[in-house]
């Protein structure tokens, strides 16, 4: 579909094709979506999710509203059945209406009562899985995170249209909320090789011939901006060594190319092994003692519940492992986040993280963007700079957590 208001969306073939579609379906299951609209379920769903009371009072007279215009509901079913059916991977949400010109303050919060239509059958998969209810409690708060998010950039609750493939994750509980952050699992990608000497001391590689700017970061594919300083780093094995540029735990790659003797270093991680991998949900903050207790946390659930993966290393890429921020907020916990973890640089867009801080994909007039907070005002100065704004990847060994706090990577940096 493409960006159109939901009148003129109503009229079109594709969205007549898409009712065909969805409508034998739910005739089939025997299901009525008016339910989602309830006093008793927005009331009990936000109370777990933990709501406040204005928002609870807010989604009820959005969902009087769908009631009494059909074309709402039509859409609002419609939005239900995507969310409970479409499978996790598939496209997003963007070019769906932005209802502003059907619903005006109450757009955004008919997309959180679709969403919401799938906690009832996300809570009972996790019970199922003998996930400890205060666990599920504390995965189901990324609704509430979303929806705090909608408040503070469009100033009534909602959630943002981009943002709802993700709770596709929570439906299939593969995604746990454990303290402050979330985790599940995933294939490890994004480096050729992780290595380790007898002495402890851990060296990463790129793939060989990733294409870097001066500075030993990735160029981005949607930005290459090739020049004659970019270069290309190096990764071979033979059968007594491992060479290549390696890459600092400050998040860059070295020019010096290093030869390491396998009869002292052995690969521990490749490719295709399963990784315990860690997201960021809005709201909290990233105080050190948090970040410490969920990542503890997270290396003993895993592990207990998959022994079989042979799990090695908490890992994550994310416009948050921005290295430009530890530059501008060097007093800051996440500057001091950012120290612990092995860092790698990965293919950047140049607008990394923007959406996630300002709840947009307009940046044409970025003078208008609220610079309320100290991240705000850093991810700003940095763009008003002419400078490109960067992700990184970052893994922290399992067996190593013992030493978090302690800048363990950076200061057993020694080949």
């Amino acid at each position: 579909m493409n960006e159109m208001t939901l009148t003129a969306l109503s009229a079109s073939e594709d969205f007549q094709n898409a009712l065909a579609e969805y409508l034998p379906e739910v005739k089939k299951s025997n299901i009525d979506f008016s339910f989602y609209l309830e006093n008793r379920f927005i009331d009990k769903y936000c109370e777990y999710c933990r709501m406040p009371v204005q928002v609870v009072d807010f989604l009820r007279e959005t969902a009087a509203l769908i009631a009494r215009n059909k074309l709402l509901k039509d859409f609002f079913d419609f939005c239900v059945y995507h969310q409970k059916n479409t499978p996790s991977g598939s496209p997003g949400y963007t070019n769906w209406p932005s209802l502003l010109e059907e619903a005006g303050k109450h757009r955004g919060a008919i997309y959180m009562l679709a969403a919401m239509s799938i906690i009832p059958e996300a809570i009972e998969g996790y019970r199922k899985l003998n996930v400890d209810e205060s666990i599920i409690r504390d995965t189901m708060l990324q609704f509430s995170g979303f929806c705090n998010n909608h408040i503070q950039n469009c100033g009534f609750p909602g959630i943002l249209k981009d943002q709802l493939p993700w709770l596709r994750n929570h439906r299939d509980n593969i995604i746990f909320r454990l303290v402050r952050l979330e985790f599940k699992l995933r294939e490890f990608h994004g480096l050729a090789a992780i290595c380790r000497n007898r002495s402890g001391v851990t060296v990463a590689f790129l793939e060989d011939g990733t294409q870097l700017d001066h500075h030993g970061y990735v160029l981005g594919k949607d930005n290459p901006c090739p020049d004659e300083k970019s270069w290309h780093s190096t990764f071979a094995i033979t059968d007594k060594y491992i060479s290549g540029n390696p890459v600092s735990p400050h998040g860059y790659v070295l020019r010096e190319s290093v030869s390491l003797d396998l009869s002292d270093w052995e690969i521990i991680m490749q490719p295709g092994d399963m990784v315990i991998d860690m997201h960021i949900p809005p709201g909290g903050g990233l105080s050190p003692d948090a970040t410490r207790n969920s990542l503890n946390q997270a290396a003993q659930f895993f592990t207990t519940r998959y022994p079989e993966k042979n799990l090695k290393a908490i890992y994550c890429r994310s416009w948050i492992f921005n290295t430009q921020f530890e530059e501008l907020l060097p007093q800051s916990n996440l500057a001091e986040f950012m120290r612990q973890p092995y860092l790698f640089p990965v293919s950047c867009k140049g607008d990394d993280g923007m959406f996630f801080v300002f709840c947009t994909r307009d940046y044409s007039d970025i003078r208008k963007f609220p610079r309320q907070t100290s991240l705000q005002r850093a991810m700003l100065e940095i763009v008003e700079s002419g400078r490109k704004l960067r992700s990184s990847g970052m893994f922290y060994l399992i067996n190593d957590l013992e030493h978090f706090g302690h800048s363990y990577y950076r200061k057993n940096f020694l080949i």
